[in-house]
């Protein structure tokens, strides 16, 4: 039997679904429910990853369901394999969270460094913002401590019941307010690559 759940279709409807899971999200944190906080601090880190990728260009619309802007990729594909080398490690991979932070991070180790094609207006336009808003470093030490972060979360969902329950219940109060405070910053990263839509308009792509 398939189960189907309805997506968000608009703004409206985005905003009011966040609104809830934040609440939801602060209801257990202070009833103690930190299993059900776990699961809202990775759905909001993955949406932020996502949004990340929609304002770098990298998605046609908000509803996409793969890297499909053959502009941007274009683009980073030889950047993605000058740090990944070239075959499946500098694959564009979305459907992970992991993928996602690959590419954000392949993106910001870039901006880290001298020298790009400037002939490329997309670039041009990445590294601008990169340069202007983005905290690079603060991101990729970010990613780094989401990918531990994660690590967590999976031991702790995939082997619950083998898992001693007075070492679990020591660290995870604490790993799920952690958690938030990562996609939090996520967040914060996200409003200042967006800001002016000047990314996606460098290969004109609506906002929509």
């Amino acid at each position: 039997m398939n189960i189907y759940i309805d997506p968000v279709n608009n703004n409206t409807d985005k905003q009011n679904t966040y609104r809830t899971n934040i609440n939801r999200y602060n209801k257990a944190m202070k009833e103690g429910f930190f299993l059900e906080a776990l699961l809202i601090d990775y759905a909001v880190m993955e949406d932020r990853l996502r949004s990340f990728l929609y304002h770098i260009g990298l998605l046609e619309n908000r509803g996409s369901h793969s890297i499909d802007c053959y502009r941007a990729k274009k683009s980073l594909k030889p950047i993605m394999e000058t740090y990944y080398g070239k075959g499946k490690n500098s694959e564009f991979s979305y459907k992970a969270i992991s993928g996602k932070m690959k590419i954000v991070r392949c993106t910001l180790m870039w901006a880290d460094q001298e020298g790009y094609d400037t002939t490329d207006k997309y670039l041009t336009s990445l590294r601008e913002q990169y340069d202007r808003y983005i905290d690079v470093d603060g991101l990729l030490a970010t990613l780094d401590e989401i990918k531990d972060w994660c690590n967590y979360r999976n031991e702790v969902i995939h082997a619950l019941l083998n898992k001693n329950s007075s070492s679990l219940d020591e660290r995870l109060g604490a790993q799920a307010a952690k958690g938030m405070e990562l996609a939090r910053f996520l967040d914060a990263q996200v409003k200042e690559v967006k800001k002016y839509n000047r990314i996606r308009k460098s290969i004109n792509l609506p906002d929509r």
